[in-house]
């Protein structure tokens, strides 16, 4: 057995073969008007504009590139949008079938089984492959070997996870990310938060859909951004990886340089959504400098593929004019004047059993499996639900404690109780300073409550919603665990420092302590149920808004209004009647009656030597703290503890599950 058999055995894929022919996709004409899903739709497709649509489009026309097979590296290449990326969308499983924008002939096919799965609802090869996509949308306070172990654990079949260790072990070996295992992924920007560098960012992403050793991997322009060493160095890593493993293994790229064109065993060429090129990597050049049109070879000293992407460039910017005007008249073009396609379509027909016969690379495969076998052993979700669960609590808790508990809110905490416990250090229990408790308490409201609701506005917008749509798609996990993770996480590293500042500011002030200390719990209880409450509320704008920008203009305008109704800028007997009603829709209703009636209830005030601020009947000594309750027109459900606490408990209940149906329901 020669040394490259032996590497080869180091670990077996299922062999995966794809024939894929005639796709033609047709997609919605933009309209000038803003899409809601039309940001996500960017980074899966070539969109070059956010809007909505009217009309339907050609993207891809009979688009058939080299049958996708193991052990071979396979290139796509074209100008920007020439349909690369949508291509490698449909390819993978990640574009439903609709009849209304696919050809009746496009087909794709594994292991030459005659059904065609582009068809099927849930597309087979989504199972069977990892898809790497231009953007890295990697958490930055995880560390390299979290990220990768954490996708190798949601996608690894229990009977399977003793393995998970070697597994990442064996990854991050291959990959060449040992040494910087345990670095943070840090901030692709730079600055103090620069973690890895973008040439390991990009292995990272691979690592991430390697791990559990997908047969087929798609990869989105994987050396963008990346120097022309680090580019090499990962290509050659993926070559690699064909080599040694058996992938079946496609790249979009953009225009790399000749070391790595030379490494693509099978190439095609796209141009405005048709094939100029599609083939053995070696035969582009021969093809293209027989066409009629260019005429000339490949200049000496000039980069391979900067030649054929300029030739594309230039065939595509040709008038129907000047193309008939170069043949003379006397042959076929494109409508709009393009000769390249029609050149390639008719060389194919002329010349197929040569380029059959000259791609074909004879290699000894193992049996491979039919599409039966291969549906057998791909779980719908490979961990389960409590698993999921875990995970991406874990997850969520190590990333938000790096974004919510940093040094800038750790010293803006300081400040509120530096200044609270300045303004009200120590207040007596007096009738005179019965207003002060009641505005400390609101004013503590106000300013934690507001801060965690913008706070929790970002949570399901912008990158998460993103990392959400492309991990849900893989069927990493369900919608549900990771809606109770990602909460989770928040209601205690978002809630924490709040609820500290609180409990201290509770003693600096001298609010009301009780013999065994309930007061002080109740308080504490309290607080953090208005908080969560608010929190909830900030997590349902977060989903029903459909943008960011408009989310933090809309939630702080919603957020004032709900504390005007709360009951301490115009008590609750001195509403209007139209208005009043409000108050049963209001976070900050329950939590300041519930602070209030756990502060003054039961509790006699004494009475001032001067009283400077007549709350309730006069010449009564000392005060009922119940008459400065129903001084504020908080009597009736409200001047219960127990009910204001259930109605914080329910408002989260309602905001979070309408927040979850919301966030299940979209796409």
């Amino acid at each position: 057995m020669s040394d490259d058999e032996k590497e080869k055995l180091e670990y077996h894929v299922p062999l995966v073969k794809l024939r894929v022919e005639n796709i033609t996709y047709k997609r919605p004409l933009p309209t000038g008007r803003p899409s809601l899903n039309m940001s996500l739709r960017k980074k899966y497709d070539d969109v070059s504009d956010a809007s909505e649509t009217i009309d339907n489009k050609v993207i891809l026309n009979k688009v058939s590139p080299p049958t996708i097979e193991p052990y071979k590296l396979q290139g796509w290449m074209g100008p920007s949008g020439s349909g690369k990326t949508s291509l490698l969308s449909i390819v993978a499983g990640m574009v439903d079938y609709d009849s209304e924008y696919f050809a009746n002939d496009s087909y794709i096919g594994i292991n030459d089984d005659p059904r065609n799965i582009l068809t099927k609802k849930s597309s087979r090869v989504r199972g069977l492959s990892g898809v790497v996509w231009q953007d890295d949308l990697l958490l930055s306070n995880l560390t390299v070997r979290e990220t990768i172990e954490f996708a190798a654990r949601l996608k690894t079949p229990a009977r399977e996870l003793h393995n998970v260790d070697t597994l990442v072990d064996d990854v991050l070996r291959d990959l060449g990310l040992t040494e910087v295992q345990h670095s943070l992924i840090g901030n692709q920007n730079g600055g103090k938060g620069r973690g890895i560098s973008g040439g390991e960012r990009k292995r990272v992403s691979v690592a991430q859909e390697l791990v559990t050793r997908p047969p087929l991997i798609f990869l989105d322009e994987p050396t963008s951004g990346l120097d022309s060493s680090a580019a090499l160095d990962l290509m050659r890593t993926l070559q690699k990886l064909c080599k040694k493993g058996g992938h079946s293994i496609v790249t979009v790229i953009h225009q790399p340089r000749t070391t790595i064109f030379e490494l693509f065993d099978d190439l095609l060429l796209l141009s405005k959504g048709e094939e100029v090129f599609s083939g053995p990597a070696h035969m582009a050049r021969q093809i293209l400098e027989s066409c009629p049109i260019i005429g000339t070879p490949l200049p000496k000293q000039t980069n391979v593929a900067d030649w054929i992407l300029d030739l594309i460039i230039i065939d595509e910017k040709r008038t129907l004019e000047l193309t008939l005007n170069s043949k003379g008249g006397d042959e076929e073009c494109a409508p709009d004047g393009r000769y390249l396609p029609i050149h390639w379509q008719r060389w194919k027909r002329n010349q197929e059993d040569e380029l059959e016969e000259t791609g074909t690379v004879k290699r000894k495969f193992h049996r491979l499996s039919t599409l039966d076998e291969l549906k057998n052993s791909m779980p719908k979700y490979s961990a389960p639900f409590f698993m999921q669960l875990r995970l991406l609590t874990r997850r969520a808790v190590i990333q938000t404690k790096g974004e919510k508990i940093s040094l800038a809110t750790i010293i803006a905490t300081c400040a509120y109780i530096l200044f609270e416990s300045a303004m009200w250090f120590r207040m007596k229990n007096d009738t005179n300073h019965i207003y002060e408790r009641n505005s400390l308490i609101f004013f503590m409201i106000i300013g934690q409550a507001n801060g965690v609701v913008i706070s929790s506005v970002p949570v399901f917008k912008g990158f998460e919603m993103a990392l959400l749509k492309r991990e849900r798609s893989k069927k990493m996990y369900r919608v549900f665990p990771y809606f109770l993770a990602k909460t989770t996480a928040d209601m205690t590293t978002t809630i924490l420092l709040p609820l500290v500042h609180a409990m201290i500011v509770f003693f600096t002030t001298n609010m009301r302590l009780t013999e065994n200390g309930g007061s002080f719990f109740m308080f504490s209880f309290l607080f953090y149920l208005t908080l969560t409450a608010a929190q909830s509320f900030g997590l349902l704008m977060s989903v029903a808004l459909p943008t960011l920008q408009f989310a933090l203009i809309i939630t702080p305008a919603l957020t004032i209004f709900l504390f005007i109704v709360g009951g301490f800028y115009i008590p609750f007997s001195n509403m209007p009647v139209w208005m009043g009603w409000l108050k049963w829709f209001s976070f900050a209703t329950y939590g300041y009656c519930g602070l209030l009636v756990n502060e003054w209830s039961g509790n006699n005030v004494p009475c001032a030597e001067s009283v400077t601020l007549q709350i309730g009947p006069q010449d009564v000594c000392p005060l009922p703290g119940d008459e400065v309750l129903t001084s504020l027109g908080i009597n009736g459900a409200l001047s219960h503890l127990w009910f204001n606490i259930l109605m914080l408990i329910v408002i989260q209940l309602l905001c979070r599950g309408i927040a979850y149906k919301l966030l299940r329901s979209s796409r």
